[in-house]
């Protein structure tokens, strides 16, 4: 299947695209680096992608596993190179989960099938960067 993305030159640093599925996004350049800062940067915009793409396999796995939960927040700590690239060398995803007597075995499941199977971002990134996970888990009460 073979899609088209079409992003526009819209001044100093900043960028505009309009997305196959109807979404605009704007990315931009940090001041320090030339920018305005007035959108989230290509590389910021690459986590949340990352972020977002396993948040919705997970919450999808997990409904289709009738689990519930309060809340799940994924938080991210990444590792960049010296050299004038600054890649990422390795990125480290805490899911936290908030729930009351919140099944651990099945959200370790569902987080796998995601990272392993479904995230399409996740699977762009493991070529090059090293991707690692851990969830934690907050008792609320009922």
């Amino acid at each position: 299947m073979t899609k088209e993305y079409l992003y526009e030159y819209a001044g100093k640093r900043e960028f505009y695209s309009r997305t196959p599925s109807g979404h605009d996004l704007f990315t931009d350049a940090t001041i320090e680096s030339g920018g305005n800062g007035r959108a989230a940067t290509p590389v910021e915009m690459v986590l949340s992608g990352l972020a977002g793409c396993t948040g919705i396999d997970v919450t999808m796995i997990l409904e289709k596993k009738r689990v519930s939960f309060d809340s799940l927040k994924i938080r991210m700590i990444t590792e960049r190179t010296d050299d004038e690239m600054r890649h990422f060398e390795k990125i480290h995803l805490i899911y936290e989960f908030s729930g009351h007597d919140l099944p651990l075995e099945k959200i370790q499941q569902s987080v796998q099938l995601s990272q392993d199977k479904y995230c399409t971002v996740a699977a762009m990134l493991k070529g090059s960067i090293k991707l690692s996970y851990e969830i934690k888990l907050v008792e609320t009460q009922k």
